[in-house]
């Protein structure tokens, strides 16, 4: 027996972020079981949107830089000139911004919704932020570990996660 409309709309809005018109049309005539299936088959390991460049910096390449500064900003103050505003803060902004756009924009663009609803469950589960961190790249990975494991293996997960630098 075919789901009623406001089953559908429901069940979509249960996993996803509030169904579209296309959304709810994809749905019409399937009965509970395929319209459960179909949004479990429909869930992905990976983004849809490409990672911000410096997902791939490791955090040396950051460490490095602030060792440069410290040494610049110790000169600096020895011979009594002003002290810059230090590039590494401006740097862990700009990329702290940069992985929250690229997040929303994975939000609103996802075809799998219901993977970005797990995302976000193992995000405030698994408690971390930006503000704790201080390292975009490491929420990024840490972004792909939930994305990568949302409904699969708990124990994979757990373990995973006990393990991530974020």
């Amino acid at each position: 027996m075919a789901l009623p409309s406001d089953d559908i709309r429901h069940l979509l809005s249960r996993t996803g972020f509030g169904p579209t018109p296309s959304e709810l049309a994809g749905f019409a005539g399937l009965n509970y079981g395929q319209a459960v299936d179909r949004v479990l088959n429909g869930m992905r390991a990976t983004a849809s949107q490409p990672l911000p460049a410096f997902s791939g910096e490791t955090l040396g390449e950051l460490v490095q830089l602030r060792r440069q500064q410290r040494t610049a900003a110790n000169s600096a103050a020895s011979s009594g000139k002003p002290a810059a505003f230090p590039k590494i803060v401006k740097v862990v902004i700009e990329q702290a911004i940069a992985a929250k756009l690229w997040w929303y924009e994975e939000l609103i663009a996802t075809p799998s919704p219901f993977t970005e609803r797990m995302v976000m469950f193992w995000h405030n589960h698994f408690t971390s932020s930006l503000q704790k961190v201080r390292y975009a790249p490491a929420m990024l990975h840490q972004n792909e570990l939930f994305r990568r494991e949302a409904a699969d293996n708990f124990a994979r997960l757990l373990h995973e996660i006990a393990r991530d630098p974020a």
